[in-house]
């Protein structure tokens, strides 16, 4: 009977000690995946850089290879996504389904478009078609 009452004592003891070594590890994991990333770090994405800075992987963005976090694009360097580009400017692509695009401010009213991030008040265009003209 004590040695019954013995191996449970032992099998809480391990229990107990693989229990804080997982809330340790899982803590630390949690904070990887967690907390933003600094200047120069490794990004996906997730988690987002911190403060200002952005994601960028020299204007070749793949979801898998990820980039490095770094300052945002200013006027006419090369981005992929808008919100890659500093404040001011959005990811201006010529055509719909160009994958690259250069920091630009927003097109004047009456430029052609084909979303509404391309103009300051709205792409003006109909439903069915691809391309309409900045209001």
């Amino acid at each position: 009977m004590d040695c019954h009452i013995n191996q449970k004592m032992f099998n809480m003891k391990v229990s107990l000690v693989a229990s804080v070594c997982c809330l340790f590890i899982g803590g630390a994991l949690a904070a990887e995946i967690f907390n933003c990333k600094e200047a120069g770090e490794k990004c996906r994405g997730l988690p987002k850089c911190c403060g200002d800075l952005v994601c960028s992987s020299e204007g070749k963005w793949n979801p898998f290879v990820g980039g490095t976090c770094g300052k945002c694009a200013e006027d006419g360097e090369r981005c992929v996504k808008d919100d890659q580009c500093c404040k001011t400017y959005q990811c201006d692509k010529e055509r719909m389904g160009d994958f690259n695009g250069y920091c630009r401010p927003t097109r004047p009213q009456g430029a052609s478009c084909y979303t509404d991030t391309q103009c300051a008040k709205g792409c003006d265009k109909k439903w069915y078609k691809i391309y309409g003209t900045c209001a």
